[in-house]
């Protein structure tokens, strides 16, 4: 019984550790975040990468840990370049999920959401 309950937790403090980020680490995937549309980018564990445009316009993307716009906020930036923005190289690991916003409207296609 003490065994089994070790390895249990064993096992729990395994799935609950951070999830490891190196700097050479490349996005796995993107998303097109619409021209003003909150999108549920993933469901569970990842990596955000950042925010990316490809032309120049003003908005506030928003960004949560969460798979609803509500929570842990984990970007915002008012953006009027067309460049990369985010987190430090290696992302950022998220623990429930990615969803991201756009506050008014924008050229289409929109924003484009770096994550693994």
């Amino acid at each position: 019984m003490r065994l089994r309950f070790r390895r249990i937790l064993v096992a729990l403090a395994l799935a609950l550790a951070p999830v490891a980020v190196s700097a050479d680490t490349p996005p796995a995937t993107y998303t097109v975040v619409g021209v003003t549309t909150t999108t549920v980018i993933k469901a569970g564990p990842g990596i955000f990468f950042g925010v990316t445009s490809t032309v120049a316009q003003t908005t506030v993307v928003t960004c949560w840990d969460n798979t609803a716009a509500s929570g842990n906020v984990i970007y915002q930036n008012t953006t009027t370049l067309a460049t990369p923005l985010g987190p430090p190289p290696g992302g950022l690991a998220t623990l429930i999920g990615i969803t991201c916003s756009i506050a008014t409207s924008v050229v289409a296609p929109g924003y484009t959401v770096l994550w693994k």
